[in-house]
């Protein structure tokens, strides 16, 4: 299947995005074609740094295709649903005053919104996916575990071996994970030292839940290693966001990428593709609008 582009999606009267009945799983972009990565812009979040989508601009201008790597619409969570819908329509409309193609990843915040769970591009050479297929209970730090954990385990065991589960399998069995969890309503209020410090607080409790989000970041790399080895072993590159920290590694000789999160406590990162190699950037606020800073470029051979 290859990757929709912005006439895909059309603006109805609730100011939401609708694109045409796809199938599942992965898209493919041209062998030749540059884009860009973002993911986790958490539009209408209480978390998210994104105020005004117009400050997006910068990141998308000249970007000719931008994958936003999932978690760019609140679709589950019914008190930020008509905020994200009305910035959404933004961003799509932001898209095409810059000549944008946006190609829409799902997260586990959208989990069902946009048909496809993944981007082959450069060839095969970068797999681009949100992440939260990594880890079988999405998000294992999450204090909503607590009331649904027993049937969410119970649902992973009656599907059988994580490791033996197909690629189609797995995304499936991923998005019955998130339909099951609660959705995300956490409440910062704004972006004050006061409102970043009660955030704090409220996140890191329960005690476990710094351990369990400390053993999601030390696994990670290996993780998303063995998810490439056995999926995508031709893969160079595997992008991917989900966990809000920014990091790159080497590991089985493939780089893998985490572009962080535009949220609080997050420092994000852009990921482009321009036909030689892959270009990772700090995203920085300057002005009130968002920019790029510290420039890496990656060979994939």
């Amino acid at each position: 299947m290859t990757c929709g582009d912005g006439a895909d999606f059309r603006v109805n009267a609730a100011s939401e995005i609708s694109g045409e009945s796809v199938e599942g799983g992965a898209c493919r972009l041209g062998e030749g074609e540059r884009f860009r990565v973002l993911s986790d812009l958490h539009l209408g979040h209480d978390q998210s740094v994104i105020r005004r989508v117009g400050d997006l601009r910068p990141l998308l201008a000249g970007g000719g295709t931008v994958v936003f790597n999932g978690d760019t619409f609140e679709e589950r969570a019914p008190c930020y649903r008509e905020k994200s819908g009305a910035m959404l329509a933004e961003l799509m409309e932001l898209c095409r005053e810059e000549g944008v193609k946006p190609v829409m990843v799902n997260g586990n915040h959208d989990p069902e919104r946009w048909g496809r769970d993944a981007v082959d591009a450069a060839g095969g050479r970068m797999y681009v996916t949100h992440g939260h297929v990594l880890l079988r209970l999405v998000s294992p730090w999450s204090s909503k575990l607590r009331g649904c954990r027993g049937e969410i385990e119970a649902m992973l065991a009656a599907a059988g071996e994580w490791e033996r589960l197909t690629l189609g399998e797995r995304y499936a069995l991923t998005r019955s994970v998130c339909l099951r969890m609660p959705p995300s309503e956490t409440r910062q209020g704004s972006q004050s030292v006061a409102a970043k410090v009660g955030l704090l607080v409220r996140e890191v409790w329960p005690p476990t839940r710094p351990w369990e989000v400390m053993k999601v970041w030390a696994g990670l790399p290996r993780l998303a290693s063995e998810f490439a080895g056995k999926y995508r072993p031709g893969a160079k590159a595997v992008v991917f966001g989900h966990t809000h920290r920014a990091a790159l590694w080497r590991r089985g000789g493939r780089w893998l990428v985490n572009t962080g999160g535009f949220v609080t406590f997050s420092r994000p990162w852009r990921v482009t593709w321009d036909g030689e190699g892959m270009v990772i950037e700090r995203i920085r606020v300057k002005g009130g609008a968002f920019g790029v800073e510290g420039k890496r470029v990656v060979a994939l051979g």
